[in-house]
């Protein structure tokens, strides 16, 4: 009799800033899966046993603590925990391996192929250099700017909000049109620098 083969669905992208679920697949004949997450840290593995803390000690082997059961159906398996569900057993910046191990009813079993994926739910910063903070009144500024970083996912987009400031009647920037409205309106700044500075410019039109 063939091995099923195993399929994992979740984790899917590089980057994730949440895994509540391990997510996957297997065979219509699957009996029984099992999941092994594990993860490096300054030249150490640990392997996840079920609770925090991470343990150090090697749970590759089956059968071992590391090798944690599924929910689900055999067919459509997931597995979570606390843990996973508030993100506590991840750190933002930090590699995850799974893997998982379906079997037969006769015991045969298969590996799926190894997913990885660092986790990062750590919020992007900006800050605003031109114009200064409490800088006082241009004559003109055709351009504000800052800087933005953010590890390990990167800054992809930043938007900015550009207001003369009037609480009656307030005009807002439009950068795609380059005019000032009531409606409210946010613009997309250029990124630079590897992503780790922004600007808009030009703007002009500024109400006196």
């Amino acid at each position: 009799t063939s091995s099923p083969t195993p399929v994992i669905t979740k984790p899917n992208a590089a980057i994730h800033n949440e895994m509540k679920k391990i997510l996957g697949t297997s065979d219509a004949d699957t009996y029984d899966v099992k999941i092994r997450v594990k993860k490096f840290e300054n030249g150490t593995t640990y392997w996840w046993t079920g609770n925090l803390p991470w343990d150090t000690n090697n749970y590759d082997a089956y059968p071992s603590v590391g090798w944690r059961p599924y929910s689900g159906t055999p067919a459509a398996w997931e597995y979570t925990c606390a843990e996973f569900d508030n993100s506590s057993a991840f750190t933002t910046g930090t590699t995850y391996y799974v893997t998982v191990r379906a079997f037969d009813s006769a015991t045969n079993w298969r590996d799926s192929d190894s997913k990885q994926f660092r986790f990062d739910n750590t919020p992007p910063t900006s800050s605003i250099a031109a114009p200064p903070a409490q800088s006082g009144r241009y004559k003109t500024l055709p351009t504000i700017s800052g800087y933005c970083s953010d590890a390990p996912a990167g800054v992809q987009t930043l938007y900015f909000t550009l207001t003369d400031g009037i609480t009656a009647g307030t005009s807002w920037y439009k950068d795609t049109t380059q005019e000032w409205l009531t409606a409210v309106s946010t613009g997309t700044a250029a990124l630079s620098g590897g992503a780790s500075y922004w600007s808009e410019s030009p703007i002009s039109g500024y109400l006196t």
